[in-house]
This record gives structure tokens, sequence and C-alpha cells, in this order.
């Protein structure tokens, strides 16, 4: 059976009043604006809009921590969880103060790695926006395995990586970051699927990218220029690197009005 990889992940802004040396202390913080039911912002924003940069943000976690779900939480166990992690991300992009926030632990340690693992591997982020002029923004991520929040009320997109061999499980990632959705795609309400069909070579390369099914042109060339960019571990079977053949599905949603 192959092992697709599609899993929901939801993240909500806390106060960002944190020291590299220190943990996000939330339960002190009073809430300036709430954004979505994903993505709140409590702290002070000093007028900058976070949510371009987050959306950035979100899609780097998310496929990082892709690659590195356990088997448990995969088919056909699909087993469920939850994990809550605060850390702030510094004015160069750098994480610090990283925790589980209290009872944000799933009880799986292999879930709690995995979604640990997703923030790290994504360190450094891109620098916070020269606009920005507080000390840093401190995050709380909630990774949900199996199971998620309700339907967001924003555009989001899904990113699933599909072994096309049997029994294959998806190749770790190095940098799969996902597509931003197009602005103009959402004012001019477009949304769908793409999917294609490449070939990962024995230096995580993409190569041979083909689309076999569009949604829309502009969603279409987004999604096909960040896939180009992707780079995977290497694949090793029988001690050497090989070529390894995924399908890759991209779906662009509009929240239900």
């Amino acid at each position: 059976m192959n092992h697709t990889l599609r899993f929901g992940m939801a993240a909500c802004l806390v106060s960002g009043v944190l020291s590299a040396q220190t943990s996000p202390s939330p339960t002190n913080q009073k809430p300036e604006a709430s954004t979505s039911k994903q993505v709140e912002v409590l702290s002070d924003t000093h007028g900058v809009d976070f949510g371009p940069y987050l959306q950035r943000v979100l899609h780097d976690v998310k496929m990082n921590w892709y690659s590195l779900i356990p088997e448990n939480a995969r088919p056909p166990i699909r087993k469920k969880g939850k994990v809550s992690i605060e850390f702030a991300i510094l004015k160069d992009g750098h994480i610090a103060g990283m925790r589980f926030e209290p009872g944000g632990s799933s009880g799986d340690v292999a879930l709690d790695r995995a979604a640990w693992g997703g923030i790290t591997a994504s360190d450094p982020f891109l620098p916070l926006p020269a606009e920005f002029h507080g000390p840093n923004l401190a995050l709380r991520f909630h990774f949900f395995y199996n199971s998620g929040p309700a339907t967001p009320s924003k555009p989001w997109v899904d990113t699933s990586i599909v072994p096309l061999e049997d029994g294959a499980s998806p190749p770790r990632g190095i940098r799969i970051p996902g597509p931003l959705y197009p602005q103009g795609s959402i004012n001019s309400g477009k949304q769908g699927k793409v999917i294609f069909s490449l070939i990962i070579n024995k230096h995580g390369d993409v190569r041979h990218l083909k689309v076999l099914q569009k949604a829309d042109p502009e969603l279409d060339r987004v999604a096909q220029k960040t896939i180009k960019d992707w780079k995977f571990q290497p694949v090793i079977r029988g001690g050497k690197a090989t070529d390894v053949p995924i399908k890759v599905e991209i779906s662009f949603h509009l929240p239900v009005v």
C-alpha cells in the first residue's frame, strides 16, 4: 500500500514579548485582534500585516513536518493526536525559546518528535519584515494528526506527496515549501487541484516534472514553479542512491461562505 502524506495543521499567534533566552509566556497577554480560527494575532504587530509572512512559515513547517510523520500516523493505523509547540522567530529568522505548551504533548513520543522536527528543520525562516519594530514574533503551532480544526475561514493550500511504487514511503524533504495562494486567484474566485508526476533523482533533485491535472493557469504556474525548487534526501536502496517516482497533489481552497 502506498503511503500518502496529507495532514492538517493550524497555527495560533501569541504575544511576541520573548527574548532569545526565555520561553513564550502568553498567559499574561491581552489579545489585540483575532484574524481567523486558525491564526490569531494576540500581540502588538506595530501595524504590520503578517499574513503573507505567516503563510510562508506555515507552509515551510508543514512540508518539513510531512517528511517526518511516523509510521503509526500513516495508513492503516492512522493514530490521532495533537501537538502544540511554542517558539519565537527572531529578527534574523532564527528560532528561540522553543517548548511544548503546557499540556501540548500528544502523549506519543513519535508524534511529538515529528512536530518538533518540522519546526527545527525550517530554522532559519525568512527574516521578519523590516517594517516590524518588535523584538521577535512568538508563535504557537498546533499539529493535528488524522484530525483537525473546523474548516478555515480564509483561503488555504494543501499539499500531498504520493509514492508511485507499491509499499514505498514518501522521501524525506530537505527543502519542500508549499506554494502561496496568488492574491489575484483569490480575488477572482479561482480554486482547484493541480496534480504532477515527477522523478526525484539520485541527488534529491526534481526532474521530469509533468502536469497530470490542471486547475487554473495561474494556480498551475505557481504550483509548478514551487515544486521545481524542491530538494529531497537521496533515496538509498541496496547501498546506492536511486531515482524515485512520486505524484504531488496541490489543492487550492477558498473558504465556504
